[in-house]
């Protein structure tokens, strides 16, 4: 078993316009050599080879990407030979510039590698809600609101989450549009939002018409990138096939899993039982296996158990619902054929977030470019590749921007709000040092504190007493106590302008947020940045 613990601190650039791109780009060609390197041809699941299997979902994935992205987009043709594929993915949400980067950045890398760049629709995540933040007010008083594009409903799966109230998402570009007007005049929403009404009149889910809209746009930028609906591939044979592997071998698969994630938490020294997820459970006779599955019907996400059987395997979610599979090690393509049935049958089979990226990286993709979250996640994956597959775990890439939204302010006050409470501290503790006085009572209060310490200085160590430790905080406090008169003023000075500074930082707060839609940005402050960030004329 592999004994790998690296921990990884990656942080997101703190000032605007600036990328965090790990490794650097120069490094990606050696990556992708060392990946494709990989002897994935030893590693067999269910009597299948990695490689082969990587082989057909590639192919799959390929084909459906081109079907789903000429929907809305001109998609060019792909050559016939497989080419090498660079791989990012998200949830369809309208999510923030940093997040947006990782799609310039496939982009760039495959014009640079002659690559095919597929971004992964996560489809299959849950959408807990169905509005952004958006600043309001004034630049000078600003306040957050946040503004729906759809009606409030049960979180469940963007797979199934269609669009309740037409008119809130059609006039969601207006309504935001109107509280932004004194930051941005003319923000990406004006330009996305009827590529989304337009996904809307389409029949396209919630997700899928933010999805479009943007990927829509990104085509009319010049970025090359396709798009698939990971529940899309979860519906093909190589999923299909992969996730049969992980229910025959469930608790193997279960041991792995949970080592990886107990060495993960002692590496990073994190004590919470579900992070950075929960680990994999045993419930009587039945493994938890790390998939999802719900129902069309029931559209609440629920964990997979396993339990081998004589002459075969029962699937449940110990809720109720459960489904007798054929043995695996008898005939692996029976067992595929009943998974690639669920569908029909109203279930939904999809993989928890390790599994994603897990099968991603080994089977869909030659290089995945990760967010930083995901990235800090995927320690934990490694190890489970490197310890189930016993092949070393593929490179990936981390890359991040922070862009501020352009609204002209004032800066620093975080940094002159600590140097401001910094003088407070001296002023209620160290007053001699730094104020100084010519009158006699002020030069009586240093040398009563100055004689103070020094006897504390001068008793012999004494083992420690709770009630001697009170005796000289209690001498000391005084001591201080006698400089008052003198930081009296200050300190009331201090007082206002802290209270000035704390008002300013919560204005540089709202309006350095890294963490507003990229469509609340003006076309000119997002596209060419993030374009130049990912190397582009480079």
């Amino acid at each position: 078993m592999s004994d790998s613990s690296a921990v990884r601190a990656l942080m997101a650039p703190r000032r605007s316009g600036e990328a965090l791109v790990e490794p650097p780009l120069d490094a990606v060609a050696a990556l992708l050599e060392r990946n494709a390197e990989l002897p994935k041809s030893r590693v067999e699941l269910l009597g299948r080879s990695l490689a082969d299997l990587a082989h057909l979902a590639r192919t799959q994935m390929l084909d459906e990407a081109v079907r789903y992205s000429r929907q809305y987009r001109d998609v060019p043709d792909i050559a016939p030979h497989l080419p090498r594929i660079v791989l990012a993915g998200h949830q369809p949400e309208l999510f923030h510039p940093g997040v947006w980067f990782k799609n310039f950045v496939l982009d760039r890398l495959a014009r640079r590698h002659g690559a095919v760049a597929v971004n992964l629709v996560v489809d299959h995540d849950t959408c807990r809600q169905a509005s952004i933040r958006v600043p309001t007010g004034s630049p000078h008083q600003p306040a957050v609101e946040r503004v729906a594009f759809d009606a409030v409903v049960n979180a469940v799966p963007w797979e199934d989450r269609g669009i309740v109230d037409r008119e809130v998402f059609r006039s969601f570009a207006q309504r935001a549009g109107t509280l932004l007007r004194p930051f941005v005049d003319e923000p990406l929403l004006e330009e996305v939002w009827p590529l989304a009404v337009d996904a809307m009149k389409r029949g396209a889910a919630l997700g899928e018409a933010l999805a479009q809209a943007r990927h829509a746009f990104e085509g009319r930028i010049g970025l090359t990138t396709l798009e698939v609906p990971l529940s899309s591939l979860c519906r093909g044979e190589a999923f299909a096939w992969f996730a049969a592997w992980l229910l025959h071998e469930a608790p193997h698969v279960r041991a792995v899993y949970n080592d990886a994630v107990h060495a993960y938490r002692r590496a990073n020294r994190v004590r919470s039982a579900s992070h950075p997820v929960p680990d994999l459970a045993v419930d009587g006779e039945y493994c938890e296996s790390p998939l999802w599955v719900w129902s069309r019907s029931n559209p609440r996400r629920r964990h997979a158990f396993v339990a081998r059987r004589s002459g075969g395997m029962t699937l449940t979610d110990r809720e109720g619902w459960t489904c007798d599979i054929p043995a695996a090690d008898a005939s692996p393509t029976a067992v595929v054929e009943r998974l690639l049935a669920l569908d029909g049958e109203g279930i939904r089979l999809r993989p928890r977030a390790l599994t994603t990226t897990w099968y991603a990286r080994t089977v869909l993709g030659d290089l995945f470019v990760h967010g930083i979250g995901g990235a800090k996640y995927d320690e934990v994956t490694d190890r489970i590749i490197a310890d189930l597959f016993r092949i070393a775990p593929p490179a990936y890439l981390t890359a991040t921007a922070t862009l501020h939204l352009p609204v002209a302010h004032d800066a620093g006050a975080s940094g002159k709000l600590r140097e401001a409470k910094r003088r407070r501290r001296d002023l209620r503790y160290h007053a001699e040092t730094v104020i100084s006085s010519d009158d006699d009572h002020w030069r009586d209060a240093v040398r009563a504190k100055r004689a103070c310490i020094d006897e504390f200085r001068r008793a012999a160590p004494l083992p420690w007493r709770r009630e001697a430790a009170r005796e000289r905080h209690r001498a000391v406090a005084a001591a201080n106590a006698a400089f008052a008169p003198w930081a009296a003023n200050e300190l009331r000075s201090l007082d206002t302008e802290e209270s000035r500074l704390a008002e300013r930082l919560r204005v540089e707060q709202i309006l350095e947020s890294r963490e507003y839609a990229f469509c609340l940005f003006p076309r000119d402050a997002v596209v060419p940045m993030l374009s130049d960030l990912a190397g582009e004329g480079r």
